[in-house]
């Protein structure tokens, strides 16, 4: 059996390890099937009361999917994309509903994929080396594994401004934009997690766990999203790639000039697919927001900009990816609107 993700027992707690520590815990085709199995098992085990997933290391829960074995996989690799993503949607889908209480112990680099199997649980803690991001716009890709579903929910248009950007956030960060709940210090997590798998949980669960959790809360460094939070938005409220730089560039401050030249770096055609995502998914209940997804990514995947994103941020790393297109006044509304098109039965296995 593979060790790239270990299952075990402890108390009442099925326990899930992330162990490619290596590879920053990054989630490959078969690790994704092994988990999402494992918790349909452990849904139906009277006998685990909840679940706990960590990373292996010091650095990070996982810093994402293996999109290194989307690149290789390529020309030729549609039938690999459609099952991989699918897989890991069905997974992503799975946590959001799972139930039982679900912890997540996002210490170190949380990042894509990684977002994806922390973020959807019921119970979710972060550290003093809590680096959480959704980077895809840098790559060709747009947020998904279900970010859409909390990006489009986070305050004061937060959420665009993170997605869009692929900001690094930091504990209170993370809490502040809604995707986490319980801070903690890292040196607290081993006596934390013992206590919370030998809990007796006779009564109500989901309280006792947060009592166990919050018994160990510490104060982190301040969120430096939230100060920011009047100008994101009035800026990222904006329906368009266009009045947001539009909006940047009136503002005029060394924060909305970093800002600017981070998304110039972006891909056009990403930028514009994962805003009008994100908008979208306002209205949106996950398991749609997660359709939506699947729908762009494996159209985006038709197409040039995310195995040159790959190629430039990941393989070569000479950071300097050439999209197509190139400006964002070449993205077309066609081009945005192809992208959301839907796919036959045979193109969408299972969702």
């Amino acid at each position: 059996m593979s060790t790239d993700i270990i299952f075990s027992r402890e108390g009442n707690a099925g326990r899930v390890l992330l162990n490619r520590p290596k590879v920053l815990n990054a989630l490959n085709h078969k690790m994704i099937i092994q988990l999402k199995n494992k918790l349909e098992s452990w849904s139906k085990d009277n006998s685990i009361k909840l679940v706990i997933i960590e990373g292996a290391g010091e650095k990070a829960l996982c810093a994402g999917g293996d999109i290194r074995a989307l690149y290789d996989s390529r020309p030729n690799n549609q039938q690999f994309v459609a099952r991989f993503y699918a897989d890991e949607y069905l997974l992503n889908m799975t946590i959001k509903s799972f139930p039982k209480p679900y912890v997540s112990v996002m210490d170190g680099i949380v990042m894509g994929g990684g977002v994806g199997v922390t973020v959807p649980g019921s119970h979710r803690i972060v550290t003093e080396r809590t680096i959480c991001a959704m980077p895809e716009t840098g790559i060709g890709l747009i947020p998904d594994v279900g970010s859409t579903y909390f990006l489009a929910r986070a305050p004061k248009h937060i959420g665009t401004y993170i997605g869009l950007t692929g900001t690094k956030m930091n504990a209170s960060d993370t809490i502040y934009a809604g995707f986490a709940d319980h801070t903690v210090q890292s040196k607290s997590l081993p006596t934390l997690l013992e206590e919370l798998s030998h809990g007796n949980y006779e009564n109500d669960i989901e309280s006792e766990i947060n009592s166990i959790i919050s018994s160990y809360k510490t104060i982190m460094e301040p969120s430096k999203l939230e100060p920011l939070s009047f100008f994101i938005s009035n800026i990222f409220s904006n329906n368009s790639i266009e009045k947001i730089i539009t909006g940047l560039k009136n503002h005029d401050s060394k924060w909305s000039k970093e800002t600017l030249d981070t998304l110039n770096k972006k891909s056009p055609t990403s930028l514009k697919l994962s805003l009008r995502a994100i908008k979208g998914a306002e209205k949106l209940c996950f398991n749609d927001c997660i359709k939506i997804e699947y729908r762009v990514v494996l159209n985006i995947m038709k197409g040039s900009d995310i195995y040159e994103g790959i190629r430039a941020l990941i393989v070569e790393k000479d950071n300097r990816p050439q999209w197509q297109p190139n400006s964002l006044e070449d993205v077309t509304d066609n081009i945005v609107n192809d992208h959301f098109q839907l796919f036959t039965e045979e193109e969408l296995p299972l969702l």
